[in-house]
């Protein structure tokens, strides 16, 4: 007597496939990873962003700016450096990329040292160093790429 295990019928093969497709996700066709970078997300319009005591474009470096994606994410670019004025305010977002709530973030900032982006519901940007690291190196050069956060409704 020979016993064999029941063949699934092809609806439970596909209905299989489907689960393990829906349970990888979308994350997984994104290049790099656990990250979106500005590469991944195609069209994106990006709007300079109105820098404001002192502040201006880091050399060689996109000029900021921010753009809103399909999903309600604002996406920044560039790199921004302080003159002579003195504030760590350095830009004012406008209505579409302003948060609901203060955003707090790491950056890149001059000499390999990690720096704080802080974004309130105002549309106020401001810089600063994390603790340990020079006083001042937010403003010789803090980079934006890469930094993303949830828009407000």
């Amino acid at each position: 007597m020979r016993v064999l295990g029941k063949r699934p019928s092809p609806a439970t093969v596909i209905a299989t496939i489907a689960l393990f497709i829906a349970l990888g996700g979308a994350a997984g066709a994104l290049p790099g990873q656990n990250k979106v970078n500005n590469g991944d997300v195609k069209d994106l319009k990006y709007k300079n962003l109105q820098l404001i005591n002192g502040w201006s474009a880091a050399g060689g470096t996109y000029t900021p700016a921010a753009a809103l994606d399909a999903q309600g994410v604002v996406h920044l670019r560039g790199a921004v450096a302080q003159g002579i004025a003195d504030g760590d305010t350095f830009a004012l977002l406008q209505g579409p990329f302003r948060p609901d709530q203060q955003v707090v973030l790491v950056i890149d900032v001059t000499a390999a040292n990690q720096g704080r982006l802080v974004i309130n519901p105002s549309g106020q940007a401001s810089l600063a160093v994390e603790q340990g690291g020079p006083a001042t190196a937010h403003k010789l050069f803090s980079s934006l790429d890469g930094v993303s956060y949830e828009a407000g409704r």
